[in-house]
């Protein structure tokens, strides 16, 4: 499954295969939707941005909870 390229729609994503049960496309979903905002987050060179940018935009904690509660830490 590929996540849309937004970053505001990848919890969406991977949260309608958890909806409708389907914990294989979701978890590979989830992984994806991390994968990908951990890529962005590393872009961003001062510290005190990346944090920003990963905990206060609110689909990116919720992309982070998800796979931290489905996946494990990253």
């Amino acid at each position: 499954m590929r996540c849309p390229s937004s970053r505001a729609q990848a919890s969406w994503c991977a949260a309608s295969p958890i909806a409708a049960g389907d914990q294989r496309r979701a978890l590979a979903a989830i992984a994806e939707a991390r994968a990908r905002l951990l890529a962005s987050a590393a872009k961003i060179g001062d510290p005190e941005l990346r944090r920003s940018f990963l905990d206060d935009v609110r689909e990116h904690a919720r992309t982070l909870e998800l796979a931290r509660a489905w996946l494990g830490e990253a």
